[in-house]
């Protein structure tokens, strides 16, 4: 609420009204018998009860999209506790309805009749209710032609904006100075016919603010200087969210660590991490939560911190030869809660972790006594289980058990990286998994050949196909891409839901694809860990 009330005091009054609804809608059905829940669609399932709609409700149920309680299983708090926060949501809207001033708006007006009164502009805000409201009192008391665009704006519209704002446009408009927009226009579209960009109010993910500015900042534009204007929360705002030092820290430790220095995991890699990117964009990092702990960050501060400490040290490590070995003492640890005194089969048996590489393609692998087929493990279950101190004394690796471990975890990677490209995209004929139904949607003519489509747009999805097929997006990703496209046939659509979930930083390299002849990258390990 406090980060709405920093976008604009509409956004925050609309929340606060919404959030109102909501709280009505559950204290009806629990008088009326029934507590819902839903992990993914809880506002489906308030349109629903607030629509009457038993059939929808029922069929989310159906589908296990959400679930039904009995309210009588429930205790008396769980009512009061709704009821209390209902009431302090009603006084704080009843407070709110004498603010008819609203000084953001007035110092914005002021600057876009001064400072920012030539030229063409482009606004982003975080927030439909935001980005509606502004272009509603931009219109009505500054320049009636404003263009506002959404997430629900159409095609059509979509053209206008590229008409508008879109240099490369061969038969430019001028219709149009101002465009309010939110961060569905961040990627994808060329907007460089302006050369200032105003960020209305500050995103949690501070990269949102780089690929902002990027639509502006691009080849081909014909100005010199390019010009941010930043609305900073207040004084007060900042000190609930700490949103000011959340984006200049984190786009400080971009710079610092995702510039030249970042090659230093080997000395010569892409840096393809898709990790990094997901966890130090999201909210819960933003606002110094727990993801904040699995960042990949601290991994690349310690090699910084080599580098710059003991370079010796770091020389030795660049040195160190592909199939590295090494091992230690690592502690079981306990078993499920019901059996307190037992060790997982996995954890009280030798194993042996390896990283493999294929090309760009990075996997890591374990493998444990007595367990017939090598488990792959993402980044930070390998880190954490490796991580040790300088005090860490080595142990003898006995080869007895260290290679047919070693062996499985080669077996684990070979199946793994085993389907061709071709193989996977001929799968797409029997309709096998979703990576296929993915990569036939797109190379559907139907969505290849749409004009709204921009060249950047055709670019994008070329590079994202690519990565689909090599096998390198998470089966979540990949899923929740697939269940989003069976929602649509919108060619505009789909691109926006790949940019949503398909991380640009997945997309490093990926322009680079071999020759469809040339013999497959070979399978190295680069290093491996014995676990007694």
């Amino acid at each position: 609420l406090v980060k709405r009330l920093e976008s604009s005091f509409h956004a925050f009054q609309e929340t606060l009204a919404r959030f109102i609804k909501s709280h009505e809608i559950v204290l009806q059905a629990f008088d009326d018998g029934s507590v819902y829940t839903s992990r993914k669609h809880s506002n489906k399932v308030l349109e629903f009860l607030e629509e009457g709609d038993d059939d929808a409700i029922a069929d989310l149920i159906a589908q296990e999209k959400a679930e039904e309680f009995d309210a009588a299983k429930f205790t008396p708090d769980f009512r009061k506790h709704v009821a209390s926060d209902l009431a302090a949501l009603r006084r704080i809207q009843t407070a709110w309805k004498a603010i008819k001033r609203d000084p953001k708006w007035i110092e914005f007006k002021r600057q876009l009749t001064t400072t920012l009164a030539k030229n063409k502009l482009i606004i982003f805000t975080e927030f439909a209710d935001t980005a509606r409201y502004l272009a509603d009192k931009i219109k009505k008391e500054v320049e009636p032609e404003t263009l506002l665009f959404s997430s629900t704006s159409s095609p059509e519209l979509r053209r206008e904006v590229i008409a508008n704002f879109d240099a490369n446009k061969k038969e430019p408009l001028d219709d149009y100075r101002i465009l309010i927009t939110t961060d569905v226009l961040a990627e994808g579209v060329n907007l460089h016919r302006s050369a200032t960009v105003v960020n209305y109010d500050i995103p949690w993910n501070p990269s949102r603010m780089m690929q902002r500015v990027g639509r502006v900042n691009r080849v081909g534009t014909k100005f010199k200087t390019i010009s941010t204007y930043n609305f900073f929360p207040t004084d007060e705002g900042n000190d609930q969210i700490a949103l000011t030092e959340s984006a200049k820290s984190k786009i400080a430790a971009f710079i610092s660590l995702l510039g030249n220095d970042a090659r230093l995991l080997t000395g010569d890699e892409q840096i393809t991490s898709h990790n990094l990117f997901d966890r130090i964009n999201s909210k819960e990092s933003a606002e110094g939560g727990e993801e904040e702990q699995k960042s990949e960050l601290k991994y690349l501060r310690q090699i910084l911190d080599v580098k710059e400490k003991e370079p010796e040290l770091f020389q030795r490590i660049l040195a160190l030869p592909r199939k590295a070995r090494s091992t230690r003492f690592h502690a079981p640890e306990p078993g499920p809660a019901e059996h307190p005194d037992a060790v997982t089969p996995r954890q009280d048996r030798p194993a042996v972790n390896s990283y493999f590489r294929q090309d760009r393609l990075d996997k890591f692998f374990r493998s444990h006594a007595g367990i017939e087929r090598a488990e792959e493990l993402d980044f930070f279950t390998t880190v954490e289980t490796l991580e040790t101190t300088a005090s860490g004394k080595r142990r003898e690796i006995p080869p007895e058990q260290f290679y047919p471990l070693l062996d499985k975890n080669k077996d684990g990677f070979a199946t793994a990286t085993t389907p061709s490209v071709e193989a996977l995209l001929t799968s797409t004929a029997a309709g096998g998994g979703n990576e296929a139904i993915i990569l036939k949607r797109l190379r559907a003519r139907s969505f290849r050949s749409a004009d709204i489509l921009t060249p950047e747009d055709k670019k994008f999805v070329a590079a994202v196909h690519q990565i689909i097929a090599d096998g390198r997006v998470g089966k979540a990703t990949i899923r929740k891409v697939k269940e989003a496209f069976d929602k649509t046939d919108d060619p505009v659509a789909m691109i926006a839901i790949l940019r949503k979930d398909i991380a640009r930083q997945y997309l490093v390299g990926a322009a680079h694809k071999p020759d469809k002849d040339a013999p497959l990258a070979p399978r190295e390990v680069i290093l491996s860990s014995y676990l007694p």
